[in-house]
């Protein structure tokens, strides 16, 4: 196979700026085409190549609508990818029609293991180690799999990994933005915490709204985002001043967000086995954009967070005491927090973070587009 110019699409069972690590492909890789799943209500990013799926994800015939998604994935398969061009495909479910529509072409074929499925896209099935041999199977597929974290390769223990490990690449969720100068700024009565991400019932929302309601004086709650849970995360809003909800938001809105608040709010439930192997955008984002962090001791980054001050860990009776509404210890700790400057670790760890994966991924795709 030659060098000659190849397209990359990106195949994403979600509406194009649902995840941020979904676009920030079309930074590190040339002639990016997206090849997302819409709602009703269709995302659009300027100056991008996008195609939509034929029939949105959301409405009533989820399961016919489900079907012709399927199709229009291997229809693409067949007639749009061409010999030599680039597939990186981000859920398990677009992985297999577009693998099996392209094989017998010199299609280089990816698989970016965001979330494993039966903990994400699939987790109301109960048949949850079907899903994960399954997954584990179209990963020994793929010519190139991408993690977001080391972590996750062992997710899939104690299955033998080191097939996958010799075609592996991780590329983890750091901002693709430049870091920001918010100084730290002078204690006010009202502390400001954020939540910016998606809204469903394993991130915690119920904790800090309940928080956020018994303290309306003394704090204030910024959520943005979308999910199953944005009906809920309204009502709050509308029924308390002290509660912000600003809908959707673009990657680019992260500094405007980012810097209203004190706070990042990430929790993550650990009744969820991903947890466990989580790689949260909300960690680079708070060394980025140097704010501290509130999250539970159950993610790997709690012990970075720990070692660096960084921000605030929760262990379960902790959590369990706000629930409660025995919050009187977490107020205090966010009140006497001790804020240092993040920005040190930032540039230490992650300023030239994708000027090196864009050499590394560049460099893979093409030894094994010549092979």
């Amino acid at each position: 196979m030659s060098h000659k110019k190849y397209r990359t699409y990106v195949f994403r069972g979600l509406p194009l700026i649902s995840d941020s690590r979904t676009t920030r492909y079309g930074e590190i890789l040339e002639n990016v085409t997206y090849c997302t799943w819409e709602k009703k209500k269709k995302s659009t990013l300027p100056n991008v190549s996008h195609i939509v799926a034929p029939v949105s994800k959301d409405g009533r015939g989820f399961y016919i609508r489900y079907f012709i998604y399927l199709l229009h994935l291997t229809y693409l398969g067949f007639t749009k990818i061409k010999s030599g061009d680039v597939c990186i495909c981000m859920d398990i479910d677009t992985f297999l029609p577009v693998w099996i529509a392209t094989r017998f072409r010199h299609v280089v074929v990816a698989f970016d293991v965001v979330d494993p499925a039966s903990q994400a896209r699939f987790k109301n099935i109960p048949a949850k180690k079907f899903i994960d041999n399954i997954e584990y199977a179209c990963i020994k597929l793929a010519d190139l799999c991408i993690f977001p974290h080391d972590c996750r390769i062992t997710y899939y223990s104690p299955r033998e990994t080191s097939s996958v490990h010799n075609k592996a690449i991780v590329i983890e969720n750091v901002p693709l933005i430049a870091p920001q100068d918010f100084s730290i700024q002078d204690r006010k009565k009202t502390l400001s915490i954020g939540y910016f991400g998606t809204l469903d019932g394993t991130r915690g929302l119920d904790i800090i709204i309940g928080l956020a309601k018994k303290n309306k004086d003394t704090i204030e709650l910024i959520i943005a985002g979308d999910g199953p849970e944005s009906k809920y995360v309204t009502s709050e809003s509308n029924n308390s001043a002290n509660i912000v909800y600003l809908g959707r938001y673009i990657p680019a809105a992260l500094p405007g967000l980012y810097e209203r608040i004190d706070f990042s709010w990430a929790y993550y439930a650990p009744n969820v086995d991903l947890h466990k192997f989580a790689a949260p955008n909300k960690f680079y984002e708070h060394l980025c954009f140097n704010k501290p962090i509130i999250i539970n001791d159950i993610i790997p980054q709690q012990i970075f967070v720990k070692q660096h001050s960084s921000g605030i860990v929760l262990a379960e009776q902790e959590i369990l005491d706000i629930q409660k509404g025995n919050d009187s210890d977490f107020i205090r700790k966010i009140n006497q927090f001790q804020r240092r400057d993040l920005r040190g670790l930032w540039d230490e760890l992650y300023e030239n973070y994708y000027h090196r994966k864009k050499i590394e991924l560049n460099l893979s795709i093409n030894i094994i587009r010549i092979s």
